[in-house]
């Protein structure tokens, strides 16, 4: 036949029947060659199959298109322009290159791939499975937020943490390591977690913030006792239980660097401070706390108001243990701290002279520790020489006149003048016995001079 065939019939039908084997509706050309073919192979009672396959004008063909009794299409390579409905759709990828590409989706769409669930269930998933390794599942629960774990009950999984989360605020349960800087705008809560160092062979000294290291503070602690029995250079009295923090103020180059190291100790309850600079340190200082009754020693204190000292007494430590060659005094001086007003104690010049002197004009009051002697020296104000009043055990010594004025009233003053030229010692004595009752007697360290007493029978003599 060499037309075209027409059949004209309300429900027109081909076919093609085989009593055995395969039944064919080929598709040639002019010189016989195949341009395709439509055709089943015989059935049986689990498959029945129609096939369609096509060829070029090498007469190539990569693969048929089968239609199966059960409804199964297969194709070695199927293009859909529009759409594909389906309830499952499982691919099979026989090729062992990675670089290979199992499903690839191409549009200029917004969202090309969407997954929808119809509310049965409040989990919806994309699972993950590599051999020997349980599935995983990323997708989203009831609450609408993004999961991932082993679980095909997201609320069991972890939530996947985006920026919009982390905006909102997110509760971490572990442990976080950052490897770079975190920076928190808002301040941050909650407690700090120090390294603990119980039990462990540590030097203090070298718990620094070396110039490699990023940030300026750390946290260590000995949480016993015993913890700290391995632990050197601590403060005097302390064994463990301490928190220390390391604050690094300046970390140039590995030479360069200066430190603060904090000890709080509870079982002395104190305070404690030192510094490195440039691997210099400095002693433990203890942190002066009101109300905590410490003794303090310290170098040098200034108040620039009143200060109130309780106990009863203050005790000033002199300069050496010997006394005879101490320096110890209180002083008086002016607000620069430098010139001193007056001072009490005793010096390394005066002995073992208790003095409280006037430095302005350098009257003092000396209170000799060897033979109880008082001494009042005068100033020494214009060039004037000192003079000095003296009493001791013996005698009093003045080495001025003595001069008595009458306080209020008109009057010559009473004087005792010693021109310092006499040969003779001169006293003046007055005493008496049971036969000379007063005497006043005026005489040298040789005899008598004049005298005058009072007698037993009344007489003035």
């Amino acid at each position: 036949m060499s037309g075209d065939l027409d059949i004209l019939k309300e429900t027109p039908s081909i076919r093609l029947k085989s009593a055995k084997g395969t039944a064919h509706l080929w598709f040639m050309n002019n010189d016989g060659s195949e341009r395709g073919v439509v055709w089943s192979p015989e059935n049986n009672e689990s498959l029945g199959e129609i096939h369609i396959r096509a060829k070029n004008t090498k007469g190539e063909s990569s693969g048929d298109f089968i239609v199966r009794h059960d409804g199964r299409v297969e194709a070695r390579n199927l293009k859909i322009t529009y759409k594909i409905s389906a309830a499952t759709a499982e691919f099979a990828n026989t090729s062992t290159s990675s670089d290979n590409t199992t499903v690839s989706i191409k549009g200029s769409q917004h969202t090309p791939l969407v997954l929808t669930s119809n509310n049965t269930i409040k989990n919806l998933s994309i699972g993950f499975k590599v051999d020997d390794v349980d599935q995983k599942y990323l997708g989203i629960a009831g609450d609408g937020d993004l999961y991932f774990g082993s679980y095909s009950d997201h609320t069991k999984n972890s939530k996947v943490i985006t920026q919009a989360k982390l905006d909102s605020g997110v509760t971490v349960g572990g442990k976080t390591t950052f490897s770079d800087f975190a920076t928190f705008n808002a301040g941050m809560a909650g407690s700090i977690e120090p390294e603990t160092i119980d039990n462990k062979t540590i030097d203090l000294n070298d718990l620094i913030i070396a110039n490699t290291v990023a940030g300026s503070v750390k946290y260590y602690q000995c949480k016993t006792v015993a913890g700290g029995a391995y632990i050197t250079n601590k403060p005097d009295g302390v064994s463990g239980n301490f928190l220390l923090r390391v604050e690094s103020t300046r970390k140039t180059t590995g030479s360069d660097y200066a430190i603060m190291q904090t000890l709080i100790g509870s079982d002395t309850k104190r305070i404690y401070v030192r510094f490195v600079v440039n691997g210099n340190w400095t002693e433990w200082s203890q942190v002066v706390v009101s109300g905590w009754n410490q003794d303090v020693t310290v170098r040098s204190l200034t108040s620039t108001t009143p200060s109130k000292l309780g106990g009863g007494r203050v005790d000033v430590l002199g300069s050496t243990s010997d006394y005879s060659s101490m320096n110890c005094a209180v002083r008086g001086v002016d607000s620069t701290g430098t010139n001193s007003a007056w001072s009490v104690g005793t010096s390394e010049s005066t002995g073992k002279m208790l003095f409280l002197k006037n430095h302005r004009s350098s009257a003092q009051v000396l209170l000799n520790g060897d033979d109880g002697a008082v001494q009042l020296l005068s100033g020494t104000v214009n060039g004037a020489t000192a003079q000095a009043l003296t009493i001791n055990k013996d005698e009093v010594n003045s080495t001025a006149d003595l001069v008595i004025r009458k306080q209020t009233g008109t009057g010559n003053r009473f004087a005792l003048l010693n021109s310092g030229n006499s040969e003779l010692p001169v006293s003046i004595r007055v005493w008496g016995s049971s036969t000379r009752q007063n005497v006043f007697e005026v005489g040298t360290s040789a005899a008598y001079l004049f005298y005058a007493q009072k007698t037993t029978d009344g007489q003035n003599l």
